[in-house]
């Protein structure tokens, strides 16, 4: 009660501006306590977590006209409504985005380093690559974005397959390889426009709804053998739209929405031969050079694929001879083919020699990988090298 009489005393002997300036003061507070509170209650978006603002897949553009669409054939059930695209759009928008715990927890770059170097080493791939890739991935990990990356190596090299399981280990999100040859001859990347009879939704969208996520990362092979003479736009083109960062908006064509959720995608590229792609493209993504698989690694995996295949029950006669593997392995390697692939093929072209016989034996008795067959089948593959490199 004292307190509260010094106060009175103290209001009574000011004047009347000393009491409007006091009360102006009192609300200059007042007003500040609010304005804290409501960014208490709705932080800025810079605040928000980059994968907490994806809403939805397609623009609102889209879903007015998908709305409008589905009306249209709920009254009329026989109208002129697309209802192949009514399927496209009303799946797009569902599209979910299961966030990976990874996101969610305090990046430590040590851990995810170390965690890559393993998971390399039981995989089979070449554990140089991971220093050129890690900072991408912690980029992409904190901000949803990441500079895109083309993955340069020899054919048959593994690249593909090492840069799809890696990124899927890495960033728990699923991988859509697209083959750029084949989509340059079809539909391309954003789709072909509706008006056309045989119009569909680009690779982009297709990869999206066939993986079931509104984020998915985008692994386009071998963009240096994009055909140049087609009628409609290039793939060259699409990939420099789609890597402009200035560009903010990607549409497909057929769906005639924009990829609300494509600039969250990671994008890789592969090729053979750098020179064959864009200038421009090539400065605008991160250039990794895979390298050539050295006679460890292909031991390695060509054992590994070769039981792979011996657990198919087609093969349940065969008696495989890993010895004799290992010497064609070496052999090869010799002639200089260190490409995984067509080790891969000597083992397939063994065991289709092996089957073959399989079939023309009793029931039940086994056959026995010979010398023979692996000569035979390092002739062929030689042969094959030889005429592709162009000796007699």
């Amino acid at each position: 009660m004292e307190e509260i009489s010094q106060v009175k005393k103290i209001l009574l002997r000011m004047n009347d501006d000393e009491l409007l300036q006091l009360l102006r003061l009192a609300c200059q507070d007042r007003q500040k306590n609010r304005s804290s509170c409501r960014l208490q209650e709705h932080p800025s978006p810079s605040d928000v977590a980059w994968y907490n603002q994806i809403r939805g897949s397609i623009d609102r553009t889209c879903e007015r006209r998908l709305a409008e669409e589905k009306q249209r054939l709920k009254a009329n059930p026989s109208s002129n409504v697309d209802r192949k695209w009514i399927r496209y759009a009303e799946a797009f928008r569902k599209l979910p985005f299961h966030v990976p715990d990874i996101f969610r927890t305090a990046m430590q770059p040590k851990l995810l380093y170390n965690r890559l170097l393993a998971f390399c080493e039981d995989h089979d791939i070449p554990q140089e690559i991971i220093p050129s890739i890690l900072p991408s991935l912690i980029s992409y990990i904190r901000t949803g974005r990441m500079r895109p990356a083309i993955i340069c190596g020899e054919k048959g090299c593994g690249k593909t397959t090492a840069f799809r399981l890696l990124i899927r280990e890495a960033l728990n999100i699923p991988v859509a390889v697209i083959k750029v040859p084949e989509e340059d001859a079809g539909h391309g990347l954003t789709g072909t426009c509706g008006s056309y009879t045989s119009a569909d939704m680009g690779a982009i969208g297709r990869a999206m709804l066939h993986e079931n996520s509104a984020v998915v990362g985008l692994l386009f092979d071998e963009i240096d053998k994009a055909v140049h003479n087609t009628s409609h736009t290039s793939i060259d083109d699409e990939l420099l739209s789609i890597t402009d960062e200035s560009v903010s908006t990607v549409a497909d064509k057929y769906l005639e929405s924009t990829l609300t959720t494509l600039p969250h995608c990671p994008i890789f590229m592969t090729c053979n031969d750098l020179q064959k792609v864009s200038p421009i493209l090539v400065d605008r993504c991160t250039v990794i050079y895979f390298p050539r698989a050295n006679v460890k690694r292909l031991h390695s995996v060509t054992q590994k694929f070769a039981r792979v295949k011996l657990e198919d029950e087609l093969y349940q006669t065969v008696q495989f001879d890993f010895d004799l593997l290992d010497q064609s392995i070496d052999t090869l390697a010799s002639h200089n083919v260190y490409s995984l692939r067509k080790h891969q093929q000597l083992v397939e072209k063994v065991l289709q020699n092996a089957f073959h016989l399989a079939m023309l034996q009793p029931d039940g008795q086994r056959v026995r990988i010979t010398k023979d067959m692996f000569l035979s089948a390092e002739s062929e593959i030689l042969g094959i090298e030889h005429r592709r490199l162009g000796f007699g």
